[in-house]
This record gives C-alpha cells, sequence and structure tokens, in this order.
C-alpha cells in the first residue's frame, strides 16, 4: 500500500503537540520543505498550475457540488480580526451556523449588487464563493496561511488588489453591527467581523487520470477528484479502517487522536512491510513539510529521534 497523507494546518497544533511515533517517522525518513501553502502543494502535485493565484475557490466549487459557470471565482472566508497592538490578527472561525451566515450573506450583497459584486453559498456556512466575469489581477494568500499572523503583511497585492480591499473594508463596516454579531458577542462567540478572500482563477482543465483512491471531506480534495477522476470516500476514522487498496490519498481535517489512531499504526504497518510507501504532507503556514518513508528506513535505528519542533525549523529549501 502507498499512502499519500494531506494534514491541514498543522503548524496551529506544532507547540503543544507530542507525539513519540511522528519523533521517529521523522527521523527515520526523509524530511524536506517546499515554500508553497498545502492547498498549492496540492494543486501541483496534481498537474495544476498557477494562474494569477491557485485556482482553489473554482476547485473547491466541484468539491462543495457547484458547478461553475462564471469566468473565475474568488474563495471568500469569514473570520475574525482580532486586534492587537498596532494591527489586526486574523482567525477562522469554526462555529457559525447555516442560518447566520444565510443572514450575513444577504446583507451584504444587498450592499454590493448595485457594484456587480455576488457572494454564492456553499455547504459550509463559514466558506463563500464570488463569481467574476473575469480573472482579476491580483494575488491572494490562503487562509492557512495568514491565520494568527498580522494581517497587513498578507493582504492582496496586484492591478486589482486595491478593489478587494474596498470590498473587505466595506465588509467590515456591514458586519460591524449585524444583529448576527450582537447575538454571537452577546453568548461569548467570536464575532464574524471581516472577510478573507483566496484562491481566485479559472477551473482547470480535467487533468491526467489519478491512480489513488481519496479519501477526504475537505472541498478542495473532492474537487481534485472530479478533475482527476479519481474515486472519493469518506475519511476512515483510523489507519485500521482504511480499504486495502494500492493507492491512497487522504486528507484529515480532524488533528485528533492522530498518535493513536493514524502515526503509531502506520510505524507499525510500515515495520512489518504492509506498508510500502509513506509521504506525510503537513502544512505548516505558508510552507508544506514533507516526510517520505519506506519499511528499510524505520530500522535505521541509529536515526536517532529529535524534539518534534527541530522538523519543522531551520530546514533548508528544497
Amino acid at each position: 500500500m502507498n499512502v499519500v497523507l494531506y494534514l491541514p494546518n498543522f503548524g496551529q497544533f506544532l507547540a503543544q503537540y507530542n507525539s513519540a511515533a511522528l519523533e521517529r517517522l521523522c527521523a527515520s525518513g526523509l524530511v524536506e520543505r517546499r515554500d508553497l501553502p498545502l492547498e498549492a502543494f496540492a494543486c501541483k502535485s496534481f498537474g495544476i498550475a498557477k494562474q494569477r493565484d491557485w485556482p482553489v475557490a473554482s476547485i473547491s466549487m466541484l468539491g462543495h457540488g457547484l458547478l461553475p459557470t462564471a469566468e473565475s471565482y474568488l474563495q471568500v472566508n469569514l473570520v475574525h480580526f482580532s486586534l492587537q497592538r498596532d494591527f489586526f490578527e486574523l482567525h477562522p472561525l469554526h462555529d457559525l451556523s447555516m442560518e447566520d451566515s444565510n443572514a450575513l450573506r444577504e446583507k451584504l450583497n444587498q450592499h454590493f449588487s448595485q457594484a456587480g459584486y455576488q457572494f454564492l453559498a456553499t455547504d459550509d456556512p463559514h466558506v463563500w464563493m464570488m463569481p467574476m466575469s473575469q480573472a482579476m489581477d491580483v494575488n491572494t494568500r490562503m487562509i492557512s496561511e495568514v491565520w494568527g499572523r498580522d494581517t497587513r503583511a498578507y493582504m492582496p497585492e496586484g492591478d486589482d488588489a486595491l478593489k478587494l480591499r474596498m470590498l473587505i473594508n466595506e465588509a467590515q463596516m456591514l458586519l460591524h453591527e449585524h444583529l448576527v454579531n450582537e447575538q454571537r458577542e452577546a453568548s461569548g462567540l467570536l464575532p464574524v467581523n471581516s472577510i478573507w478572500f483566496s484562491g481566485g482563477g479559472v477551473l482547470p482543465e480535467i487533468v491526467a487520470k489519478s491512480k489513488f483512491s481519496f479519501y477526504a471531506e475537505d472541498p478542495l480534495l473532492k474537487g481534485l477528484a472530479v478533475l482527476t477522476k479519481a474515486n472519493d470516500h469518506k475519511v476512515p476514522q483510523t489507519f485500521s479502517d482504511l480499504p486495502k487498496e494500492k493507492h491512497v490519498l487522504l486528507w484529515l481535517d480532524q488533528l485528533q487522536h492522530l498518535e493513536s489512531q493514524w502515526f503509531l499504526p502506520m510505524l507499525k504497518a510500515l515495520r512489518v512491510g504492509k506498508l510500502k510507501r509513506l509521504s506525510l504532507r503537513m502544512g505548516v503556514a505558508n510552507y508544506t513539510y514533507i516526510v517520505t518513508l519506506t519499511p528499510l528506513d524505520v530500522w535505521k535505528f541509529w536515526r536517532l529521534k529529535k524534539p518534534l519542533l527541530t522538523y519543522f525549523s531551520a530546514i533548508s529549501k528544497s
């Protein structure tokens, strides 16, 4: 079995994460770094070319079960901007109901309709899509790159960047006193006080058929499965529940119990030769870290384990 395992937003867990099995996997295998966020690396791995942006929005629409009909799309994430001493820090939201999301979207659509902008709902209340009659000349950054960081260094850039920055500013004013946010703050929840644009572009042509069976709930990976004509399945609870297929690709959004349900069983499977090749692909801000192993690697006991953070810092670019 050949397994490729994607772990998004893994950097958010590294500081407090304790995993003897992952330390052993990193010590035994080849650790590399790519200067791309995980979403971009996934696109590139399947032959998707970068446009002005990596076209994550249009691909993800397929994963949301929507058919892209406009020339181009931007993904719109509903977020919370936290005011620090002299800057705003971005935090994604995970507790918004579809009813509240629709109420916010209707308010913004009423305001922006005359300017020709419209926000489309998806099956995720935290994500909308914005269709465009033509692709914008703008570079954006994925939300995974900005999570917990000063937003000033990651704002849209390019000839059309000012348009998006103005949309963000206007949306913030509309969201500020919305009833949904008043109710959220009264309940002790973070208000939805901004939006974040990313992943603009045109839907790519169907690329070569993939040999992998996909196990993912993430819309980007589900969209890539459509583009590569791959089988798409629900993610199993544990590595042991994974069907014995020759080539398997997984995207785990839930990072709890990784040690007992994934890393340790995979390490054992490598040791007995049931797992022929393992590629871990971990998103850490605007980088992707790759750990590659074969059964022979895990028997190299002279490679001593190091603290986990060691493998995710000061790694030379490859």
